[in-house]
């Protein structure tokens, strides 16, 4: 339905406004360097952006020139309009999510997050999403309690 090659520039071109999205926030990060460090706080997630800004161009070109990677020339990334509505409602959750973080909180994104995002995906199974939503606890618990993270 759709080509690997198509799928991916998308990708590539969606990351990259992401990637742009995500240093303006880092760019404005004014926490004080932690212990002895003389880096500002903005400087490393800085780097890691542009470190996968940088992978995203390479592989952009390589899909560009050479129409794959790996050997994936000619694939197809969705057999049929159900795999690629799963996919569209699967980014659609995980944007949403995000919105919900950055207006609401971790907690409530997670609440809401963890079981839109499994739906999108085509989760069904009631023990899935117990282990789905046991991940998010824990994940939260040590990031609150065992890291001492400040959540809001």
């Amino acid at each position: 339905m759709i080509s690997q090659r198509v799928a991916n520039l998308v990708f590539a071109a969606m990351l990259m406004v992401t990637l742009a999205y995500m240093a303006w926030l880092a760019s404005g990060f004014e926490t004080p360097a932690l212990g002895g460090a003389t880096l500002p706080t903005h400087f490393f997630p800085l780097v890691l952006l542009a470190f996968i800004a940088t992978c995203t161009v390479i592989y952009g070109f390589e899909y560009i020139l050479t129409g794959g990677s790996g050997g994936d020339q000619g694939d197809v990334v969705y057999e049929d309009w159900l795999q690629a509505r799963r996919g569209l409602f699967t980014l659609i959750a995980t944007c949403a999510s995000f919105m919900i973080w950055r207006e609401f909180g971790f907690a409530v994104a997670g609440l809401i997050a963890t079981p839109s995002i499994a739906l999108a995906m085509g989760t069904r199974k009631l023990w899935q999403f117990a282990v789905i939503f046991m991940g998010a606890g824990m994940t939260y618990l040590v990031f609150t309690h065992g890291l001492g993270t400040q959540f809001s």
